[in-house]
């Protein structure tokens, strides 16, 4: 990401800091598009959350975001097993964000 940002930081932290607050509310929504399923809105948080995990290169993430919202515009039954595993590697990325924002200890 530093590098996308030209070596800047603060604006890293910054966009970091966003993520964690917005990945707890679209872990929400995809389970509102997935229970009762609702494919054109899963369809659309799928592609937010592959456009957002991409930006920050978590690519696994943006990876099943895309097979998911790939899915979903063809009419292909939606395996639970791949949601899952989606809101399973938002919680790590969150993990690994939290990690990076959090100061070292001295």
């Amino acid at each position: 990401m530093l590098d996308d940002l030209m070596d800047d930081a603060e604006v890293v932290r910054s966009i970091l800091t966003h993520f964690s607050d917005w990945q707890h509310a679209a872990i929400r929504e995809l389970d509102g598009a997935s229970r009762p399923r609702d494919n054109k809105h899963l369809q659309r948080v799928a592609h937010s959350l592959r456009g957002t995990l991409a930006q920050i290169h978590a690519d696994v993430g943006a990876e099943l975001a895309g097979t998911l919202e790939l899915q979903c515009k063809a009419g292909q039954p939606i395996a639970q097993d791949i949601i899952d595993r989606l809101k399973a590697e938002l919680h790590e990325i969150d993990q690994d964000v939290l990690r990076y924002l959090t100061p070292a200890s001295p």
